[in-house]
């Protein structure tokens, strides 16, 4: 039913797909060729390149989910194609049926159970409004950390409101990580989380 509501369509080297700032209501999937993730850091600044994306690689979830703005502009490397999917049905068929929530309630279990949480709100926002005993990777970041990650544990994922949380849960499901989201967030009541030793098990695999 996923692959029925896919659009495909053709992009020409250069072509900008998603524009930072910009609401739209699209996720894309790399069919072919390749894009480059540009973000300005503050208004006026020059692009930053933080990454490149191949071939199968999918790119806009954070914004659909999140309900916010592009928070980076994707250019595509060379002629290619993309699988085009229109927000409700990317919540619907893809969002919904594959985060899992757990309740404030549930936390210390979790964290008996050898459970990390990740913190990924900004470092501002973190700061402002701590939460001893877990890891403040932003969500802007995630990717970037994905090595020093460990696809053994299980990560509780933790924002304001789980917008940002269930954005991250999808990206590191898609790359191998367990992981659930606070539902609610951080505002939906108080989260407690007694083992702050936990921060340390967070550590780049041996190879």
């Amino acid at each position: 039913k996923l692959l029925t509501r896919m659009e495909e369509i053709p992009a020409k080297k250069g072509q900008v797909v998603i524009n930072q700032g910009a609401k739209d209501d699209n996720y894309f999937i790399i069919k072919s060729g390749s894009c480059n993730v540009h973000r300005k850091p503050y208004e006026g600044a020059a692009d930053v390149l933080l990454a490149t994306l191949p071939t199968g690689s999918g790119f806009g979830e954070e914004a659909l989910i999140s309900n916010s703005s592009r928070n980076a502009t994707i250019t595509m490397r060379e002629n290619g194609s993309l699988m085009r999917l229109k927000k409700n049905d990317f919540l619907t068929l893809l969002i919904n049926p594959l985060i899992p929530y757990f309740e404030h309630s549930e936390t210390l279990e979790k964290l008996d159970e050898g459970c990390v949480v990740i913190d990924v709100r900004s470092e501002e926002e973190s700061k402002q409004k701590p939460l001893d005993g877990s890891v403040n990777i932003p969500l802007s970041m995630l990717r970037l950390k994905f090595d020093s990650l460990n696809t053994e544990r299980e990560y509780l994922l933790v924002c304001n409101d789980s917008s940002q949380s269930a954005a991250a849960a999808f990206l590191m499901i898609q790359n191998g990580f367990k992981c659930s989201v606070l539902k609610g967030g951080m505002n939906n009541g108080e989260i407690i989380t007694t083992k702050s030793n936990r921060v340390a098990e967070i550590s780049t695999p041996a190879e």
